[in-house]
């Protein structure tokens, strides 16, 4: 009786160390949450006892806070809020401007070197030289200055060539021959290294709010309240002019090449354009105004700064990366450092925070269109993904290579292994199933269904294919590509088949709302009923004793193999598209409409929600030792969910090692085996 109050209470205990974790990653707090989830981790490997849905939600409470917790430091230090952050070109610095009238130089590891005095109001901007020697700053003292970085003052750019009202944004050019200000009295200045001014650029009707200059030196382009882009050469020529947005400009950059220009505005939105004006795309997801962006060095990620406290990472084609809370306060600058492993951003909270530009523990599977659907191959070694853009991807887990070929002319919509890992099946709305080498080769085209194939699904024993059709029925096929039965039954499109372990029946998912169970010679066994929309995924548990049926109805219903119901799991806000058991049975997971994932224990219980993906999940897949999840979204993406204990403890460690050591007021405690 002891023993099992003993284990009980550890449960308990772990169950509650998890749920707070959860919670603390739900208020963005995800430095205090992996705290609690590499204790509820540490201990978990010292108990016995451990349910195995205990042990889940540790786990998942560990991978989540991992994931989450992307920030790297934190520099306090100014009184005002923080207004401006730039990396020197080498990465080993950090210029900070502040509305308390300081510039703070920081190295990277967040120590204090020096502040400057001399601006007598706050400051806008500041940006280091190219060689990394020189600083300038704007001013609301509307002047610009420029400083060694010792911290001694070269020169201040003022006086009857100066600006007359506040200086909002500063910039070298390239060859560090110029320095580009802009300004509210309306105008964007150039002027040379020894300070003598060389243009005056007017034109906008309104403070010019933002500058940037190209890579080559050659273009500079201005933003302002005036709601346009003006686009000029370096001797002060304007070349053109464009209505950019419906509220004030706020922030300009060139792209690397030179090619696109962003600009970030109180419209909250971001907008990609030509250098002719021609509108490119509109980055749209922040809840306020969007106060600046800047391009990666490489020239394939922006960062935004946003009014509603987050950053936001994107890809160059207007794809949402991801978004990093924690600023408590709006973030008005963001800089990626010159290896672009690190964005630093400047906030209204009187912080600089530095955030790893990389969270994901593997990058996203990235394709042009929905994925409908990924799987594992057995032998653990690849993961097959496809998709609407006629695509399959294969991703080597050994090496992170990747191989994409063409392969229907219409949507793809179902993939799946042979048992042997060396056979792909692929589903299309073509009405073909296709055979497939891993190299890409095609083996046969399987044609006979008169509508779109949903699904397909290789028997346990390798001797059949089963396809599944808009056409009403589900087909079986010889792995030569022969057709030996056809099963015909359901009312509506079929839109998912399973076998059972032992190859001996078939479950098929349809529209019509049922689930209907067959022999392998295509007799009917049975329909379940009991859901109250269509049934979109159907799949056996591995002792082949529970059958899980995902439905539109937002439900998923766990049966015996007699078609007895047995529990319905509630949980989801959407239709659930696809149901997956674990390689041991022990866990279910459910891919739903209403973009999460969702891990349930084999009696019911939900574990844990996976939130990720900006549009509905459409597949979910184990990875054979149970280590890994993958889900396939409406968002283009795959995301590959890490569930491997040591490997999520040594990373979330080394993170909390790198955080402790760098950051001079952290918390020092034993966690992981070690005190600073």
């Amino acid at each position: 009786l002891g023993v099992r109050y003993a284990i009980s209470k550890t449960n308990n205990h772990l169950s509650d160390l998890s749920y707070s974790s959860k919670a603390l990653v739900d208020a963005n707090r995800t430095f205090d949450a992996l705290i609690l989830s590499l204790e509820a981790a540490q201990q978990l490997q010292k108990s016995l006892g451990v349910n195995p849905e205990t042990e889940t939600r540790v786990v998942t409470a560990l991978q989540q806070a991992v994931y989450g917790v992307r920030e790297r430091n934190r520099l306090k230090g100014h009184r005002d809020w923080v207004s401006s952050v730039s990396f020197s070109p080498d990465g080993e610095l950090i210029a900070s401007g502040s509305r308390d009238k300081t510039i703070k130089l920081w190295r990277k590891d967040g120590t204090l070197l020096k502040s400057f005095r001399g601006h007598r109001a706050g400051i806008q901007s500041v940006s280091f030289s190219q060689d990394g020697q020189m600083l300038a700053s704007g001013s609301e003292d509307k002047t610009v200055k420029l400083w060694r970085k010792d911290g001694s003052l070269v020169m201040t750019l003022d006086g009857p060539d100066g600006h007359t009202k506040t200086v909002h944004c500063v910039r070298f050019s390239p060859d560090r021959q110029m320095i580009a200000s802009a300004s509210e009295d309306k105008t964007v200045k150039l002027w040379s290294k020894d300070g003598v001014l060389l243009h005056t650029l007017t034109g906008h009707s309104d403070s010019v709010l933002g500058v940037s200059i190209s890579a080559n030196g050659q273009l500079i382009a201005s933003t302002s309240k005036d709601k346009t882009i003006k686009l000029w050469r370096s001797d002060g020529t304007l070349l053109k002019t464009w209505q950019a947005h419906t509220q004030p400009v706020v922030s300009v950059s060139f792209s690397p090449d030179g090619k696109t220009i962003a600009s970030a505005s109180t419209d909250n939105t971001v907008k990609l354009w030509q250098t002719d004006g021609t509108l490119i795309d509109t980055l749209e997801g922040h809840r306020n105004w969007v106060l600046d962006v800047s391009f990666s060095s490489d020239g394939k990620r922006l960062a935004t700064a946003s009014a509603d406290h987050t950053i936001k990472l994107w890809n160059t084609d207007g794809e949402l990366i991801e978004t990093l809370a924690g600023h408590s306060e709006m973030v008005v600058d963001v800089s990626f450092s010159p290896d672009n492993k690190t964005i630093a951003s400047a906030s209204v909270d009187k912080t600089i925070r530095l955030w790893a530009s990389d969270g994901g523990i593997l990058a996203p599977i990235r394709h042009n269109q929905t994925v409908r659907s990924v799987s594992f191959s057995p032998d653990g070694e690849m993961i097959a993904t496809a998709s609407a853009d006629n695509t399959i991807q294969l991703l080597s887990r050994k090496d992170r290579s990747r191989k994409a070929f063409l392969a229907h002319g219409e949507a793809l919509t179902g993939i799946s292994f042979s048992p042997d890992s060396k056979i792909m099946a692929s589903a299309s709305e073509d009405k073909t199933v296709k055979l497939w080498n891993l190299d890409g080769s095609l083996l046969h085209t399987l044609e006979g269904h008169q509508d779109k194939v949903w699904g397909v699904s290789f028997s346990p024993d390798s001797k059949l294919i089963a396809s599944a059709s808009a056409d009403k029925t589900v087909k079986l096929w010889d792995l030569d590509g022969t057709l030996v039965k056809t099963l015909e039954g359901h009312q509506d499109q079929v839109w998912g088949v399973s076998f059972s372990p032992d190859s001996k029946q078939i479950a098929s998912a349809s529209n019509d709302g049922t689930v209907k169970l067959w022999n392998r010679n295509g007799k009917l066994l049975n329909t379940l009923k009991e859901h109250n929309d269509a049934v979109n995924w159907v799949s056996f548990s591995p002792d082949g004793e529970m059958i899980a049926s995902a439905s539109s109805d937002g439900t998923v219903k766990l049966w015996n193999r007699d078609g007895k119901l047995l529990n319905t799991l509630k949980g989801h806000n959407g239709a659930v598209n696809w149901v997956s058991f674990s390689p041991d049975g022990t866990l279910i997971a459910s891919a739903s409409g209403d973009t999460t994932v969702n891990l349930w224990s084999r009696d019911g219980h939900l574990i844990n929600t996976f939130k990720g993906h900006n549009d509905s999940v459409f597949g979910v897949s184990f990875s054979p030792d149970g280590k890994w999840l993958a889900s396939a979204s409406k968002d283009k993406t795959v995301i590959l969910w890490n569930l491997d204990v040591d490997y999520l403890l040594q990373r979330g460690c080394s993170w909390l090692y790198d955080y402790w050591h760098h950051n001079r007021e952290g918390q020092r405690d034993k966690l992981c085996g070690f005190s600073l």
